[in-house]
């Protein structure tokens, strides 16, 4: 048992949410046969069902409610025993919060809203007279305790090697408010107060409230997690992580109640779902990214599925599957890929001929990837603000995270090594100001809520040589999103930042060549106002200035067009301003680009943040290289190789849409192009001698650069540097 994760990275879900249908329901189960599949597919670690989200469980339990299609057999026990003939490991799904059939048996454990009916609905599924599809319970009702004893009967009564548990969230629905008498007697205890009657960001009740959420779901995710070692410390513990930021929709927002670094308190290894019809093709690489560095570097497991478009029993084609288990591998992480049978019990089995595929490429280059002394390059960061996310966002995640997600892909699409770090990491660790200095750049995007010691700390980092780069609203608000009449970067850097934007969207001319950037004068339009900024200090470099649209209505002001401002028209300030700051650099960009390149992918601020950040200083290795082509560069200074992972991708990107509405229609992966002209591009080292993984033909152009085509979705090329 122990650290299974660390060694078996070819993964699957058997997704179980089976409900009680009176026709042929499991008839065909065949664990035997499921399992015989899972090894031929060259899967060594596989999660199956204790209990589902409809309520039953899949084993002979003496407290809850078997699966009625079962009759006399324990599913659960059949499984545990193929799997440890095949030597797969073995862990087991059991849910929390969301059990329909424990929602319809006690209604008293039910989640409240403030005129005291019953239960938030999620999802439809199976009905009765009272109560219609998925509710929540409450998790500071009877329930817990309930939960934890079916927990230990599992625990008693079975052996395998890990425990996941899903749900460990509060209520994502409606007001979010549970008025049950458990919750208003906790927070009454707690804080001595009432709880707020409604969702009103402007209420200190209601953002005291918020933070009182955070730390009874975290409680409550603990409380699990040691009930679970308590009672076999061997088994490893996971929890379904809720704590990332996603793609704007209320599933993701501050509703699901877990903060961003909360995942490595509950679990050994992070696991979290990457489906890309929800959250988008990059999905898989940003959160794998997002949880290896937010979670102190423990493993990271990308949930995705075998089908196209969510739970539509489509058949996903064979390189787009691969593409996302390659994307997360490339990161440093695992995928995990999920299937459900047939409501008859029966498997499609063309899925595992394609993961045996997919899986043959990874039992291959698992030495490379997973190796603790390849280390990913460190050159840029973008800071991660979980204030920013719950009170600068409120219920508008498009404020702060499409910028976010914006940066990120930019940085990736501009193929320069990126990590993300998060705040509450920095002031939590006595050691915040070494973690800044492994990098040449620091990025902050629209970075709203930043607190004192991260300020600080960001000023020491500049002091000492390091490049600061700010967009639009970072700094202006304190940690609960109220408006600071101070930003604190202003006196830094000498200048004064107006948040109130007179348009709806702006334009910016370069001004100035510092970064060689110069688009002949031609402003670059904006989707969003830009703030204004008013310059006091000299020393203050100019290197945009705004200018207002043509095409706009301001009060005395009427426009008849929207065609770009003609040049004669008076600039209306700053847009883009640097100064140096002892021994670094800071630069503030007012207009929202960030966002700009998440939502229309201007290629004007490609190159932009390119030069801004690729200026004196350049990355250990330099990629030049289509943008649809993601590169990870690994690095073993003992054995002074690199490991250049080169993902080609094809070239649709669709913006993401959010979960509250309908579901993306994807475009499939069907067929791989040949990319040429990859530029590699070794700026500290020469190359000794190099060699490929995959169908990768590479040309030396001289000591220090190759040239790359790559036939294929995903090749590998060594380099050994001298």
């Amino acid at each position: 048992m122990g650290e299974w994760y660390k060694s078996r990275h070819r993964r699957i879900v058997l997704d179980f949410h089976t409900p009680s249908w009176p026709d042929n329901v499991l008839a065909n189960i065949d664990p035997e046969n499921i399992v015989k599949k899972f090894h031929q597919a060259g899967i060594n670690a596989a999660t199956i069902y204790a209990k589902c989200q409809h309520g039953f469980s899949y084993y002979n339990t003496k407290i809850g409610t078997k699966h009625p299609a079962l009759g006399k057999r324990d599913l659960l026990r059949e499984f545990l025993h193929y799997l440890n003939i095949y030597d797969i490991k073995s862990i087991v799904y059991f849910t929390t919060t969301l059990s329909e059939n424990d929602a319809k048996n006690n209604k008293q454990w039910l989640s409240v809203d403030i005129n005291g009916k019953h239960g938030f609905q999620i999802f439809g599924a199976e009905t009765d007279s009272t109560l219609k599809g998925h509710y929540l319970l409450c998790i500071n009702s009877g329930f817990r305790q309930f939960m934890l004893s079916q927990i230990k009967e599992i625990y008693e009564n079975y052996s395998f090697d890990g425990f996941f548990v899903d749900m460990l969230t509060y209520i994502f629905t409606g007001d979010a408010i549970c008025f049950c008498m458990n919750c208003s007697n906790k927070f009454k205890s707690d804080t001595g107060l009432d709880l707020p009657q409604k969702i009103d960001w402007e209420n200190r009740l209601f953002k005291k409230w918020v933070s009182w959420r955070y730390e009874k779901i975290k409680e409550y995710g603990l409380q699990i997690r040691n009930y679970c070692k308590a009672l076999n410390k061997n088994i490893s513990f996971c929890a379904n992580y809720h704590g990332s930021p996603g793609t704007p929709g209320q599933y993701q927002s501050w509703l699901l109640g877990q903060k961003a670094c909360d995942g490595k308190l509950f679990s050994d290894y992070i696991l979290a779902e990457t489906y890309p019809n929800v959250f988008g093709y990059h999905y898989a690489s940003f959160l794998t990214n997002f949880c290896r560095n937010l979670n102190d570097g423990k493993s990271f497991e990308a949930l995705t599925y075998r089908f196209c478009n969510h739970w539509d029993w489509s058949l996903k084609p064979k390189n787009q599957l691969a593409y996302e288990v390659f994307s997360a591998a490339i990161n440093k992480g695992d995928a995990s890929v999920v299937d459900q049978p047939y409501h008859d019990g029966t498997l499609e089995n063309s899925v595992y001929e394609n993961i045996k595929d997919i899986y043959k490429v990874i039992q291959k280059r698992e030495n490379i990837i997973f190796n603790e002394k390849n280390e990913n390059l460190k050159f840029a960061a973008l800071l991660y603000s979980q204030n920013t996310f719950t009170y600068y966002c409120k219920d508008d995640l498009d404020k702060y995270i499409l910028g976010f997600l914006g940066a990120y892909n930019l940085l990736i699409e501009n193929h320069i090594p990126v990590d993300i770090i998060s705040e509450e990491n920095l002031t939590n660790n006595q050691n915040g100001n070494k973690l800044f200095k492994k990098y040449k750049t620091i990025i902050l995007s629209n970075c709203a809520c930043i607190s004192e010691r991260t300020f600080n700390l960001l000023m020491d980092y500049c002091s000492n040589g390091g490049e600061l780069i700010l967009s639009y609203h970072s700094g202006t608000y304190d940690e609960e999103g109220v408006y600071k009449e101070n930003n604190p970067f202003e006196k830094s850097l000498g200048f004064k930042i107006s948040i109130n934007e007179q348009y709806p969207y702006d334009y910016y001319r370069f001004t100035d060549n510092k970064f060689n950037i110069n688009y002949d004068a031609r402003p670059i339009l904006t989707y969003k106002g830009i703030p204004e900024i008013t310059v006091d200090d000299r020393n203050i470099v100019i290197i945009a200035q705004t200018v207002h649209p043509v095409g706009n209505s301001r009060k005395g002001f009427t426009y008849s067009n929207n065609l770009i401002p003609p040049n004669i028209l008076v600039e209306a300030g700053p847009a883009i301003i640097t100064k140096k700051f002892n021994k670094g650099e800071i630069v503030y960009i007012a207009p929202d680009i960030f966002q700009d390149y998440y939502q229309f992918g201007f290629i004007e601020i490609k190159e932009i943040v390119k030069k801004l950040l690729i200026n004196d200083i350049k990355p250990e290795v330099e990629v030049e290289a289509i943008s649809t082509v993601e590169v990870q560069v690994l690095k073993n200074e003992k054995n002074k190789k690199y490991y250049v992972n080169i993902l080609n991708f094809h070239n649709n990107k669709p913006v993401v849409r959010s979960v509250n509405k309908p579901y993306c229609s994807m475009p499939a992966i069907e067929g791989i192009l040949p990319t040429n002209e990859i530029l590699i591009k070794f700026n500290k080292n020469s190359v000794k001698k190099y060699k490929c993984h995959g169908k990768m033909f590479v040309e030396r152009l001289n000591n220090s650069t190759l040239k790359a085509k790559i036939n294929e979705l995903w090749g590998i090329l060594e380099v050994d540097y001298f």
